[in-house]
Formats: C-alpha cells, sequence, structure tokens
C-alpha cells in the first residue's frame, strides 16, 4: 500500500511539472507609431524578455512585461513561448526579442 502511494505521488509530481510548450517566431510587436517607418535589419538591439502565467494569460500583457521600465515600445525578432501544464499557475506566455524604439526607426522610401 505504501509503495502504491509513492508511486501515485511521484505520478502526480510528474504530471504537475509536465505540460506542453509551443514556440512560434513572430517578426514584430509594437505600440509605437510605426507609419511610413522601415523595418528592415532592425534585429540588434538590447535583448527583453517578458511573461504571464495563470488562467488566462495574453500575448499583450507579456510584451508590456518585457518593455516595463524602459523607453523601448517595439520588440523585433521576437521568439513567443506558451506553456500550459494541469495547473493555473502553469500555464504561461513568454516573449523574448530585440528592443527598438520606434522613434529610432528611419522613415521609408514613399512610393
Amino acid at each position: 500500500m505504501r509503495l502504491a502511494m509513492s508511486f501515485v505521488a511521484l505520478l502526480c509530481a510528474v504530471a504537475a511539472l509536465g505540460g506542453c510548450t509551443y514556440t512560434s517566431h513572430v517578426a514584430l510587436l509594437s505600440r509605437g507609431n510605426l507609419v511610413g517607418k522601415e523595418l528592415t535589419n532592425v534585429a540588434t538591439g538590447q535583448m527583453l524578455e517578458g511573461r504571464e502565467c495563470g488562467l488566462r494569460h495574453n500575448l499583450s500583457t507579456a510584451f508590456d512585461d518585457a518593455v516595463k521600465g524602459t523607453s523601448y515600445d517595439t520588440l523585433t525578432d521576437v521568439d513567443v513561448t506558451s506553456t500550459t501544464g494541469i495547473f493555473n499557475w502553469s500555464n504561461c506566455i513568454e516573449v523574448k526579442g530585440h528592443a527598438v524604439r520606434s522613434a529610432d526607426l528611419p522613415q521609408g522610401q514613399g512610393k
């Protein structure tokens, strides 16, 4: 009986720590004014990371967490990782990308 309880406890621990993870690549996340801006070769800035976890988790909140406390308003070349588990607090979305200030981007060639 004690062995069975230990096995069940181990199984629960593995299930709690396990889960599904999916990573995708996004070219750009921004809250800045990008109208008429040229976005070529901008993935050279500081790397920033942000995340949000819980039952309801949003990409926008993870992005806000990444740029919080900085003067950056745009992330380029972004990896977005979504992790799910059996508990609410283990459901997370994370962003990691190169930081850019939209005001520093060059004006594009109007055609």
